[in-house]
């Protein structure tokens, strides 16, 4: 089957569930399958759908950072000898497995970003269209592409546009007053990558690089009009993307019968594109390309490359490895974001970097087993493609094999850096975003507690995309919340994959970026691999941007811009060596969107001031699940289930003000003393959150688990909350929370009583934060 097909069930499912984001026929990556050859066809008919698209607003330059064009040539390059470096480490790309954008995962994939908007139905999500990046004018060779007699017609016109192939739909993008929307059919049969607008029908293309010097490749495009009846249809939840949007587009290539439905499901037309790069770069610059690299154990990773803007043959420049989030594959599009909330890849080539991203093994066009960023494979992994980028010329290298390298990207993307780093000396200086430190400390805390909802959205997402993962993996998201467990063999698999310790081992530049609604990594986990990078003495800096795996209900200020120039600033200094000043050591944004600094981090016991406590009585509180506790919040799904949100049945301590305005950044410790009876395996859990009454909304949206002992005797425990940026002032009105139940952590076994007691919570503040002006866009 071909894997474009594949693309809109996938896809179109993973949206509908809302564990991605909208990619489904809106925009995707289509490569490797094998091309059964491509007729045009032309059928006639009416409808509507919707699109979306949206761009990355314009950054405003870091302190001391100036932003730099693509016309511009100051950067510093080196030049070199322009003949191609041996390709001994690179193999024959392999059949891909299967081709799907299936963007921002709501596992370790990017997060949504901030406020996102929900669209009507699951039909406006499948035809949700990507932002992308205008493409520019062409460039001094084109092709212009088969164009339908009759009919919608698809005419895309092809150029190499700064460094990658692009095609433009000059043909129509309406017919009988409806929209078109555009799928690739066919793929490339030897690996190369298109990512398409659904509803453009602009694309960028990635040929293989055994193409870059001769031969041409070809891909399909089927452009089809969405009728009233399509839309009907696609709007039913689930079915819609599911069945309906696979279906519609095999029914738009059987011949004759598109033509009988036309009046019915819309006209449509099958355009063959061919791509010859050795003519539209007939002068041999360095342009983007895909190929395939060997890893140590013979697995293959399909690596992504793109060279920085206007970098001409002879010339070089430091590179940047974007990796990408869990069940998402390496970035093929310069418009897409680098991580949640941060710079795109075209900010990073036009800043005067090579980048090159990758599909991690086991998943999309890359062969072997998801390891879960295992330093020993993932880590591995890496380190093959550190000695493949070595041997081009357009490197620039701090000695033989040793390129000067940077690395991007968040989640499952931010956690492979620690590992890589660690394990490989040639890595300069990372910028991981939305990590982890200790994998079994965030699914399981401890005996009783275990984040059952976010295994079944990981289980999910890698179930949808096809990844082929370590079983353990599979076992552990499908027995945690049955059992409420994990068992031994799956926690010391994912003790043994890192970074936890191996984050001591590393010895570079790191800039760590955390979001303070993230409901699956949260902050307590950027704050240990501070600690421990602070401890080798490396140079850390911390950021906490309103976003992460979770949704932003409150100001998220300028993130974007922000997250994203502080990560160039952080590469230009590091990487290039830039005189640059890049800030205190620690900032933060709070729920008003204005931003704070420090120069201590909030690992280190001087950050802190002098602490907020507020005492209570406590009272009786049953135990039920999904009974009035905490969550599902009013974010768009699937984060509404892993986010607190007021609970209906509640003990309740209103939390005291302080007498002026205060800055309350940290873990705030409860301490209860109580007695109850419950089941439940493995043990019990209460859950505890802070709740402000005037929004209605949990602070930061997190809700955390403390351990209970429920055997009809008194107890008392202490335990740190989740870590908060919050700021207070004489008129706040929060109110401590302690629950019975919690989707986040949905425990099906545990039904119960427990009286609580002497409560007292102490919330942490900052010693010295300084409010900083928020730095309008320019």
């Amino acid at each position: 089957m071909d894997s474009a097909k594949y693309v809109g069930r996938v896809g179109g499912l993973a949206v509908a569930l809302g564990v991605g984001a909208a990619l489904a026929i809106g925009c995707g990556t289509a490569s490797a399958a094998p091309d059964s050859g491509s007729t045009p066809s032309h059928t006639s008919s009416s409808a509507s759908a919707r699109s979306a698209s949206s761009s990355k607003p314009a950054h405003r330059p870091a302190t001391g950072y100036t932003a730099r064009t693509k016309a511009e040539s100051t950067r510093p390059v080196t030049t070199t000898d322009s003949t191609p470096a041996p390709a001994a480490t690179v193999a024959a790309v392999s059949s891909p497995i299967r081709v799907s954008r299936a963007a921002a995962s709501a596992a370790w994939g990017t997060s949504p970003g901030r406020n996102p908007v929900s669209p009507d139905t699951p039909a406006a999500w499948t035809l949700l269209a990507a932002a992308r990046r205008e493409l520019g004018p062409a460039a001094a060779a084109q092709e212009q592409s088969t164009v339908a007699t009759s009919g919608i017609g698809y005419a895309p016109t092809v150029v190499v546009d700064d460094g990658v192939i692009t095609g433009t739909n000059t043909g129509l993008t309406t017919i009988h007053g409806n929209p078109v929307t555009y799928v690739v059919v066919r793929t490339p049969a030897d690996g190369a990558k298109v990512t398409l607008n659904g509803a453009t029908g602009n694309f960028t293309f990635l040929p293989n690089f055994a193409a870059l010097t001769s031969g041409s490749e070809q891909f399909t495009v089927l452009a089809s009009e969405v009728t009233g009846f399509d839309r009907a249809l696609l709007a039913i939840p689930l079915l819609g993307p599911l069945v309906v949007q696979p279906v519609l587009n095999e029914l738009h290539q059987v011949p004759v019968l598109n033509t009988l439905l036309a009046p019915l499901i819309g006209t449509s037309t099958l355009v063959p594109v061919t791509i010859t790069p050795s003519s539209l770069n007939p002068t041999g610059q360095p342009i983007a390309y895909t190929v395939t690299v060997t890893s140590f154990d013979g697995t293959r990773i399909s690596t992504n490359y793109f060279p920085a803007s206007g970098l001409t043959a002879g010339q070089s420049a430091p590179t940047i490895l974007n990796s990408p989030g869990a069940a998402e594959p390496g970035n093929t599009d310069p418009s897409q974001l680098i991580a949640a909330d941060s710079a795109t890849m075209q900010d990073l080539r036009d800043a005067g970097y090579n980048v090159v991203t990758w599909d991690p093994r086991g998943e999309f066009a890359s062969t072997g087993v998801l390891q879960l960023d295992n330093p020993q494979f993932e880590g591995r992994d890496v380190s093959a493609i550190l000695d493949y980028i070595a041997t081009l010329p357009t490197t620039q290298l701090d000695g033989p094999g040793d390129p000067r390298v940077g690395m991007v990207g968040g989640s499952y993307g931010g956690g492979i850096q620690f590992n890589a780093a660690a394990i490989d000396s040639r890595i300069d200086a990372l910028a991981p975003e939305i990590a982890w430190n200790n994998i079994p400390q965030v699914l399981a805390p401890f005996a009783g507690a275990v984040r059952t909802t976010y295994g079944l959205l990981l289980a999910l997402n890698f179930a949808l995309t096809g990844t082929r993962a370590n079983p353990l993996l599979y076992i552990g998201t499908v027995t945690a919340p049955i059992f409420n467990i994990l068992l031994d063999p799956v926690l010391n698999f994912l003790t043994s994959n890192g970074p936890a310790v191996l984050t001591g081992r590393v010895t570079v530049p790191t800039l760590l970026i955390k979001g303070t609604v993230d409901t699956i990594f949260p902050l307590q986990q950027a704050v240990l691999n501070a600690q421990m990078l602070a401890a080798n003495g490396v140079a850390v800096k911390m950021l906490w941007f309103c976003g992460g795996h979770g949704t932003c209900l409150t100001n998220p200020g300028d993130d974007v811009n922000w997250v994203g120039d502080e990560t160039l600033a952080w590469m230009n200094k590091y990487l290039k060596g830039d005189d640059i000043d890049t800030g205190p050591a620690f900032e933060w944004v709070d729920q008003n969107g204005n931003y704070f600094s420090s120069s201590q981090l909030p690992s280190n016991p001087a950050f802190y001031g002098t602490p907020l406590t507020t005492t209570g009585s406590g009272g009786l509180l049953p135990m039920i699940p999904l009974i009035g506790g905490s969550g599902p919040s009013v974010a768009p799904s699937p984060f509404n289930y892993t986010d607190g949100a007021p609970a209906k049945i509640a003990v309740n301590v209103a939390i005291k003000n302080p007498v002026q305005t205060t800055e309350v950044v940290g873990a705030p410790t409860l301490t209860m003393t109580y007695s109850g009876l419950a089941t439940g395996t493995g043990g019990n859990a209460v859950y505890a959150q802070i709740v402000d009454k005037d929004t209605g909304l949990v602070v930061g949206n997190q809700v955390t688990p403390v351990p209970v002992t429920l055997d009809g005797q008194q107890h008392t425990v202490e335990v740190p909350l989740s870590y908060l940026a919050y700021t207070m002032n004489p008129d706040s009105n929060l109110e401590l929370q302690i629950v019975g139940s919690a989707t986040a952590w949905l425990n099906l076994t545990q039904y119960g009583v427990i009286n609580i007691t002497d409560v007292k919570l102490e919330l942490p503040t900052a010693a010295n934060a300084d409010q900083e002006q928020p730095v309008a866009v320019a």
